[in-house]
């Protein structure tokens, strides 16, 4: 695999890690207190998870990530022109079936949101979930259509 590929894929690694690392984070902080029974009187805790430890969490889970695949990447060797063909194809439908997924987990976003308003207004877990479902169901819809092509993929090999 050509460097230039290695150092898109890493930088796309990281940016994914590291918006999953601060919802990651941020949901642990809130999770804990909710368990604990924590109240945030005047929301500065609240501020200080979204603005100082999130952050830092999103930014060590991203570096973490983005080493981790530029490890596992550098160890591939490069393909042959004739495989670099069907690649090609397998990336063109992996990133068509990763947009459908992404335009799916967007409709289903405002469904689920629809679901959790009620409930988000008595437990700060289900606001959470309301608030993170905008952008987590599009991103977990468009990894499930990633992979569905990746098992298409495989399969008319």
């Amino acid at each position: 695999m050509g460097t230039g590929r290695i150092l898109i894929l890493t930088l796309l690694a990281f940016a994914i890690s590291a918006v999953a690392g601060y919802f990651v984070v941020a949901l642990a902080f809130f999770g804990a207190w909710e368990l604990m029974g924590v109240h945030d009187q005047d929301g500065g805790g609240a501020m200080a998870v979204g603005f100082v430890f999130a952050p830092i969490g999103a930014a060590a889970i991203g570096v973490l990530g983005a080493a981790i695949t530029a490890y596992r990447l550098m160890g591939k060797p490069a393909l042959p022109v004739t495989q670099q063909v069907s690649r090609d194809k397998q990336t063109i439908l992996r990133a068509a079936l990763a947009a459908a997924g992404l335009f799916i987990g967007w409709k289903a976003a405002n469904y689920a949101q629809l679901f959790l308003y009620g409930l988000s207004r008595e437990n700060i877990v289900f606001g959470i979930m309301f608030a993170s479902a905008r952008y987590v169901l599009p991103i977990l819809f468009a990894f499930i259509g990633y992979k569905l092509a990746r098992r298409i993929g495989e399969k008319t090999q």
